[in-house]
């Protein structure tokens, strides 16, 4: 949403927010037809209600009494003009409540499972039950509108106060746990509204934009929305729960916003505890997963006994197992295993931490007022140790790997791996090594395989994400880390950051320089010349000839502008375009090559060590991605070729 800091109208996109936003034109709604002060007796007979409810007549109340229904004063017991008497058994009434009508329709309790809609053994004060819906065996329900068709089975109390339930638009601290950080949620927050906020700050315009959302977002009504389903649920207090969510029995779940919908259903399950915190649409929480303080974005999921508390997860993201405090953790974040993440912005997501790593050396022995900000797509191996303070933001897809202790640093090496030392050397004992471009060189497989499942995975409404890993911005990177690589004054076997700037407490050999250099510098014009033939291709479907001029003139379109000055600076535009596109040819089956070569090793190892290995792994040649992959290649080589063919032609 916010994409260009220098034209956008944040007073514009907020007031946007206030306008649009489903969850507050619902609110306005429900606020609507059950107005403040609403649940009286006078205001029944008096305001909008009246022309729903009336007051039951005495034949009707002694059939209700028949079906052991009692209630502290049945004149305060209203209902719908056709109500139904025959569903409705074995409950107690208090204070204001509102009844819809009941027929007995089927619906779903718990695997196909079905029960007659209607009101059974349960308690029910100064509430709203709407037609259709399905109660039975609730201890307590009070002040709650429950919508139609949604089914509340074996709940232990259900509960919200008469003040405005929806004031959990609290600050809650990301990064330093000391709170310098600290930003406004609203349930409608998306990552680039949470990226402005650290990047930038809180401003007047914010806080004016917060207390307005705030204002419309008041309800003095619990709310379950219509066909959500929940069941074996022990309490559910202070909260809004939008249409279509699943609930299975959960411990707690309190002050918060749970958002579904028909295209992105909520899922919360068993053992669950949900505080203080918005759950948007499409999550799925379970597993005595507990969430405090937060926001879960679209599509994520937390489960594994998770603890997350004052942080944000990114949209299509899985947490299992990890305990993640004060920490923004971007889009496709994945921690599948026991780990710890403390104090982190995260802002590109797509990385994924390893069982045992701890990411949360935030701690001075004085103050918890450190932070890390790892780059997109960085991989925490196993038992790897990552002190503080900490900036690999310029560091993208690079992996630190298994059992290694990193210091306190700033690394921007993008595609590198950080490993242990691996021999004594005239170096600090806690640098580490840095191979810089090894994902490029050894691993592409995984580069390439990342770029894919995101973008295949991807279910998210509001987040626009850019999927192409080899982007302007990365390339920029990678340019830069490049040329520091390539003007070293003393050519030496070891460098450090005294020699190089950027490695941080780590180390780089002569040869792994020279491998650097020559990885980079290849993916860098492999990005360029694809951008080259696709500027190439363009022109040549509006016109007959081309000519260098022509080509290599500046548009509008940005990913152009910066292939163009990539050309340049590649020395690329003095190369015919015909040779240009040759080489893209070549690059083209190397990068094959290298996809194949990377993925392969796995398979010439697992053959080595395991007898049987080839009966239970697919050759590499039988590799969904590199078969995906190489019909891609092909595809291009031959678009290439018959760019080349008109070129040779005009």
């Amino acid at each position: 949403m916010l994409k260009n800091e220098k034209t956008t109208n944040y007073d514009e996109i907020f007031s946007s927010i206030l306008r649009e936003s489903q969850l507050l034109n619902k609110i306005n709604k429900i606020k609507s037809s059950v107005t403040e002060n609403s649940l009286t007796e006078n205001s029944l007979t008096e305001n909008s209600l009246s022309a729903k409810y009336r007051r039951l007549e005495i034949e009707e109340i002694d059939q209700l009494k028949k079906q052991n229904n009692h209630a502290e004063n049945w004149e305060t017991v209203f209902v719908v003009k056709d109500f139904f008497t025959p569903f409705i058994s074995n409950n107690r009434f208090y204070g204001i409540c509102c009844l819809g009508r009941f027929a007995g329709s089927h619906l779903e309790v718990e695997n196909k499972i079905t029960l007659q809609s209607g009101i059974y053994d349960s308690i029910i004060k100064d509430s709203i039950i709407e037609d259709e819906s399905l109660i039975c065996r609730c201890g307590l329900i009070a002040n709650y509108l429950i919508s139609s068709h949604s089914v509340l089975y074996n709940i232990n109390t259900l509960t919200s106060g008469v003040e405005n339930i929806l004031n959990n638009i609290n600050s809650i601290t990301i990064g330093p746990e000391t709170g310098e950080r600290a930003i406004k949620i609203f349930p409608d927050i998306d990552i680039d509204i949470a990226e402005y906020l650290l990047t930038k700050g809180i401003d007047l315009i914010y806080n004016q934009f917060i207390a307005e959302y705030k204002n419309c977002c008041s309800l003095d009504i619990g709310y379950i929305g219509e066909y959500c389903r929940i069941i074996n649920t022990n309490t559910i207090s202070n909260s809004f729960i939008n249409n279509m969510t699943e609930i299975s029995g959960a411990l707690s779940i309190s002050d918060s916003i749970i958002l579904s919908s028909e295209d992105g259903i909520t899922s919360i399950g068993s053992g669950v505890n949900i505080s203080e915190s918005i759950i948007q649409q499409g999550c799925r929480v379970d597993s005595i997963a507990v969430i405090h303080k937060s926001v879960l974005m679209e599509y994520s999921s937390a489960e594994k006994q998770c603890m997350i508390s004052q942080s944000i997860i990114g949209s299509n993201s899985a947490i299992g197992g990890c305990e993640i405090t004060s920490s923004l953790a971007g889009p496709f974040t994945s921690a599948h295993h026991h780990s710890l993440l403390i104090a982190c912005i995260w802002l590109k997501g797509r990385g994924n931490i390893g069982y045992g790593a701890n990411i949360g050396s935030n701690h001075t022995s004085r103050l918890p007022d450190q932070e890390i900000l790892p780059g997109e797509g960085m991989f925490f191996g196993l038992g790897s140790s990552i002190k503080f303070p900490a900036d690999y933001t310029m560091s993208p897809y690079t992996v630190i790997s298994t059992d290694t202790t990193t210091p306190p640093q700033r690394v921007e090496f993008p595609f590198s791996l950080i490993t242990g030392q691996t021999a004594a050397r005239s170096i600090p004992l806690s640098y580490n090594e840095l191979i810089p471009a090894w994902m490029l060189s050894d691993n592409i497989y995984a580069v390439i395989r990342n770029e894919i499942k995101y973008r295949e995975r991807n279910r998210s409404t509001k987040s626009n994400i850019d999927f192409n890993i080899f982007r302007p911005e990365i390339i920029d990177m990678t340019i830069i880390a490049r040329d520091r690589l390539k003007s070293v004054l003393l050519i030496k076997d070891i460098y450090t950051e005294l020699d190089i700037e950027g490695l941080g407490k780590n180390y780089v050999t002569e040869n792994n320089r020279i491998k650097g250099i020559e990885s980079y510098t290849f993916y860098i014009q492999l990005y360029a010349l694809n951008e080259l033939s696709r500027r190439i291709e363009r022109i040549l479907s509006e016109k007959n000839t081309i000519d260098n001029f022509t080509i290599y003139e500046e548009d509008n379109n940005k990913q152009w502008s910066h292939a163009l000055q990539t050309l340049y600076d590649e020395q690329l535009k003095d190369i015919s375009l015909k040779d240009n596109m040759e080489k893209l040819l070549t690059k083209n089956k190397i990068f094959l090559s290298a996809l194949f070569y990377s993925k392969d090793k796995d398979s010439i190892r697992g053959h080595k060590i395991i007898n049987n290995y080839a009966k239970y792994h697919k050759p590499t040649d039988k590799d969904p991605l590199i078969i995906t992959i190489s019909e891609k290649i092909q595809t291009e080589q031959s678009r290439i070729e018959r760019i080349i063919d008109k070129i040779t032609k005009q």
